[in-house]
């Protein structure tokens, strides 16, 4: 049996017992197989924003999907006007590169930061 195609669909409530979003409105995406949610990821609407994801090893076999996940998660980021901030996964050990890759900087050791980029007009 072939693998199982994982659909991106944007955030429900009843994700949000998934995982620890301490009460605050989250923007983000689930990320399912069968059915089941194997990743979440968005911006927890904080003081100050931050980032967050979090993904079963089972993801791993979908690396397009991954990649999808990241440049939608790059999108989320550009609809706001404040620094958001991100730490790195100690169970991912790319995760530095994957924050870097959708415009963070590492601001002081463990703590990223994306800023919004202004255009000029």
């Amino acid at each position: 049996m072939g693998l199982k195609t994982p659909s991106v669909r944007p955030l429900n409530r009843s994700d949000l017992d998934k995982f620890k979003h301490f009460n605050n409105t989250v923007r983000g995406f689930a990320v399912e197989i069968d059915d089941k949610v194997v990743a979440v990821y968005g911006v927890l609407q904080s003081i100050p924003l931050q980032a967050f994801s979090e993904m079963d090893d089972e993801l791993k076999k979908y690396p397009r999907v991954i990649m999808k996940c990241i440049l939608s998660f790059k999108d989320i980021l550009e609809n706001y006007s404040s620094p958001i901030y991100a730490m790195p996964s100690v169970k991912h050990v790319n995760s530095p590169k994957v924050l870097e890759r959708v415009g963070f900087e590492e601001n002081r050791e463990g703590v990223y930061q994306w800023k919004p980029v202004h255009h000029k007009e």
